[in-house]
């Protein structure tokens, strides 16, 4: 179990934004919790970071299957996708690069340790209960990589479920592509579970600028998660998730740096397996005031490209301990104000090996420590200090911090404040990668990255909450930011070869994060979100692939006594700079603005089967968000959704 007890299980079990099947359990609702946002869950008004939470009700209101899908209406969110379904999905956070933002799910880091990124691609929410999007530096909480923020994504369990459930779904349409999905959960006695499965294919399209032939891709998941309530005071919980996807794509020539399939000749071919698993134990004492979990968790990664140049594998493993000690208490000499104190440790082992390099395994431990101390006052004022401590073996230790505040005011007033320390390793690849094909080469000498970030927003709710409005302004300075420099290669001094370095002086982030929901009648729902970035590195030069002006606009419908729901999405997405390396040398661009309309409409036949539409790009817009590789064009899709309980 999450060590956020008992407020996460109660978050879980009370229906908090849930699927209509979860609300049908007799459960009682409570306040909106933010669960990641602290190393305790929160109510969401006492919770002063940018978060942006979507549930499991919206996913299947949506009919969206993968996670990049969710996060395209988040704002401070950009989402870059080298191609087709099942091609590299990149998620960067208020202008970071992808490395910068830590990816949890169910606790359990999925940042492959040989890039420090995640590729999005398929990553299924089949199973997925919630995903949190926090914004802003989270290291002093979680440590290296929680950067710019975090994704936390959480899985069904089936705990506190009265009934077994059965939820699926499988649909299919244009361009060869289907999905399906089944997962089964529920509790006997003290005993709860869950397990599901899902998958994706399709025929793709064709995403380079130049050639003809289309990109196939193929995906499969697998989860299950298996706990018990061995006394009213002892929590064990387990879990596994398991990984396959399969991706054709398409080589950059290495004369021109373009994408290219002519003739056939410069298909990649992708293969990659991940395994995650936890295992965890909490007890509570003291009425419930003293939370202590004792954790092991596991991610473990497998890829292989069959490309022009031959076949390249590498393997990347991590494995993580960890003990948190929470305590709370309402203290009447403060006024009434309840304090939360929370102390984390844990340590960590990574190890990373590729076939450039046969034989050698690399390896690196850290060691942190943290705490976390939360103070609400019945004035509305919320208050949370957080400090952490982390050695490393092959980089300087690192301090990290965060502090926060938010005060609530009458007529759904909220102001609030945030400001850290952020900090990233650099990768393996980074460090030791020897991509002669791809003219790269590694730098041991490599500094770990950090900035200072902080934001600041005010909300409102008007007319009952029917509007509610945010704005934020945030900012980062980032120092020994890793970029790219160029040198001749040592297997050919007369070719030019890519080498990370750490950049002298202050690379600026700053913009500002508009958010929007409005129900004006009882059967419509308008959203809105739009994100202002300006992204420098220390020269002055735009960052690539983040957009300075980027949006999402959306309306739902319901009809028919709440049978039927029809939403229309459009994602919008301004000019943005990037790079290609021909033989000459890197060569700067700009690629153009894009508009994605998405729609969807459904109808429940049945209280627990629902028919529905569900269309892609509608205006088969010509989308390029890396340069010289095309985003998929339009796909329609029917298919049927049913829940069983």
């Amino acid at each position: 179990m999450s060590p956020r007890l008992p407020l996460l299980a109660a978050a879980l079990a009370g229906g908090l934004s849930l699927p209509a099947a979860a609300l049908a359990q007799d459960a009682v609702r409570l306040p909106e919790v933010v669960i990641y946002a602290h190393q305790v869950a929160a109510p969401a008004s006492h919770v002063a970071s940018a978060v942006t939470v979507i549930t499991a009700q919206e996913i299947a209101q949506r009919h969206l299957t993968t996670v990049a899908d969710a996060l395209r209406t988040v704002p401070g969110v950009s989402i870059t996708q080298s191609g087709g379904p099942g091609t590299l999905t990149e998620v960067r956070m208020r202008g970071a690069e992808n490395n910068h933002l830590l990816v949890l799910v169910d606790d359990v880091p999925v940042n492959d340790a040989d890039t420090g990124a995640l590729d999005f691609a398929d990553l299924s929410l089949a199973d997925v209960e919630r995903i949190e999007v926090i914004r802003g530096p989270q290291s002093g909480i979680y440590g290296a990589g929680a950067h710019s923020g975090v994704i936390a994504i959480v899985t069904k369990s089936g705990r506190g479920l009265r009934k077994p459930a059965i939820d699926g779904y499988v649909d299919g349409g244009t361009r060869g592509t289907a999905d399906y999905a089944l997962n089964l959960r529920g509790s006997a006695g003290r005993v709860y579970g869950a397990l599901g499965i899902s998958g994706t294919r399709t025929d793709g399209f064709n995403v380079s600028r130049h050639g003809w032939e289309e990109d196939p891709s193929r995906a499969f998941t697998t989860s299950a998660k298996l706990g018990m309530d061995v006394t009213d005071a002892l929590n064990v919980e387990g879990m596994l998730r398991y990984t396959r996807r399969f991706t054709q794509t398409d080589s950059a020539d290495f004369t021109t740096g373009r994408a290219t399939d002519a003739g056939g000749n410069w298909n990649d071919v992708n293969r990659d397996q991940a395994l995650i698993g936890r295992i965890a134990a909490t007890f509570k004492a003291l009425d419930g005031h003293l939370v202590q979990t004792a954790a092991l968790s596991g991610y473990g990664h497998d890829y292989r490209n069959d490309g022009i140049f031959g076949p390249y594998t590498n393997r990347s493993r991590r494995f993580i301990a960890s003990h948190k000690i929470t305590y709370w208490r309402d203290t009447p000499w403060l006024g009434g104000a309840r304090q939360t104190f929370s102390l984390l440790a844990d340590h960590a082992v990574e190890t990373y090996a590729d076939s450039y390099i046969p034989g050698v395994t690399y390896r690196r431990d850290r060691t942190g420590l943290a705490g976390e101390w939360l103070i609400d006052f019945r004035s509305g004022l919320s208050l949370s200090a957080a400090l952490r401590e982390d050695w490393n073996s092959d980089f300087a230790d690192a301090t990290t911090w965060r502090l926060t505040a938010v005060q609530r005011l009458p007529h759904d007033l909220r102001l609030h404040a945030s400001i850290g320390r952020g900090v990233t390793d650099p990768t393996f690849d980074e460090q030791f990668g020897r991509f002669y094909a791809a003219r790269f080469v590694g730098n041991p000498d490599l500094r770990p990255e950090s900035s200072i970030g902080w934001d600041a927003g005010i909300g409102k709710g008007f007319f009952d909450n029917r509007l509610t409005v945010d704005a934020t302004w945030f900012a980062a300075r980032f120092t020994d930011k890793i970029a790219a420099s160029y040198i001749p290669c040592p297997f050919n001094p007369a070719l030019t070869c890519t080498r990370e370095i750490n950049l002298p002086g202050i690379s600026p982030r700053q913009g500002i994060e508009l958010t929007l929901s409005a129900t004006p009648v009882d059967w419509l729902t308008l959203t809105g979100s739009y994100t202002y970035t300006l992204a420098q590195d220390a020269t002055g030069l735009e960052e690539i692939r983040v957009p300075r002006h980027a949006g999402h606009v959306g309306a739902t419908v319901r009809f028919a006594d709440g049978k039927g729901h029809a939403s229309v999405g459009v994602d919008l997405g301004g000019t943005r700079a990037d790079v290609f390396y021909p033989l000459s040398g890197a060569q700067r661009v700009f690629l153009p603005a894009s508009a994605v309309v998405d729609a969807s409409l459904s109808y429940d036949i049945r209280p627990d089967l629902t028919v529905y539409l569900r269309g892609m790009n509608l205006l088969n817009a010509r989308v390029q968000n890396v340069y010289s590789y095309y985003g998929p064009g339009t796909v329609v899709l029917a298919g049927l959704r049913m829940h069983v309980n």
